[in-house]
């Protein structure tokens, strides 16, 4: 008995008779025997179909299977189900794939399903892929959206973590190394009067100091 699928969404399921009866042999059995509802991803809005037809990148079939409908957003079509982006990985709205988080982005701490990947703040970073920012240790600075913090360069310094900037070394102080969390004193006979130096100055014939001062003076004539 031939069947004829009245239901959207469904489609006639003996493909060797619509073979057959498109080389003619429209009255030989067997005939379609029952309507069967499109596979997820695919669907059918013509009466008596016998296939459906596969959704757009980005969708997936309805419940009756008669329409297309739009993934939410966070996820990807994979290509039969709506699948939440991975760690790392966002989708504003849905399609075949997710973007990548780059460096200095997070997905604001969502293990799965981001909708989209924001800057890490100052004195933060991130590499790339990843759903939290981590704080710049002491010693380092780091700007906004930053894939990496930077040393504090010679003559500057950092105690605190989570630092936008580095501190000059005071005056009578210096520091000649980079990445360093304090300044050291300029020892006995030497002085640095400015901020921000990474040596201090030797005391001049005539002239001495002590030790972290930022200023020499002369010696007093004892003639």
């Amino acid at each position: 008995m031939w069947v004829t699928c009245f239901l959207l969404g469904k489609y006639l399921s003996d493909k060797d008779f619509f073979q057959d009866k498109h080389r003619g042999n429209a009255t030989v059995p067997p005939w379609p025997t029952e309507c069967l509802w499109c596979p997820a991803g695919e669907y059918n809005i013509v009466e008596g179909a016998t296939s459906c037809v596969q959704c757009a990148d980005g969708k997936l079939s309805s419940a009756d299977r008669a329409s297309c409908e739009d993934c939410p957003a966070g996820t990807y079509t994979s290509p039969k189900e709506c699948t939440a982006c991975p760690t790392g990985k966002y989708a504003p709205y849905a399609q075949l794939e997710c973007f990548d988080c780059h460096a200095g982005d997070y997905t604001n701490n969502k293990e799965e399903g981001a909708t989209k990947c924001l800057p890490c703040p100052a004195g933060y970073y991130s590499p790339n892929f990843s759903k939290t920012c981590l704080a710049c240790p002491a010693g380092k600075k780091s700007g906004s959206r930053s894939a990496f913090c930077e040393n504090c360069t010679a003559g500057k310094y950092q105690e605190s973590t989570r630092s936008e900037t580095c501190l000059d070394c005071a005056a009578g102080m210096f520091q000649e190394l980079e990445g360093q969390t304090e300044c050291e004193r300029c020892t006995v006979g030497k002085y640095r009067a400015e901020t921000g130096y990474s040596f201090c100055q030797d005391c001049a014939v005539g002239e001495w100091s002590v030790a972290w001062v930022p200023s020499l003076s002369l010696i007093p004539d004892l003639g």
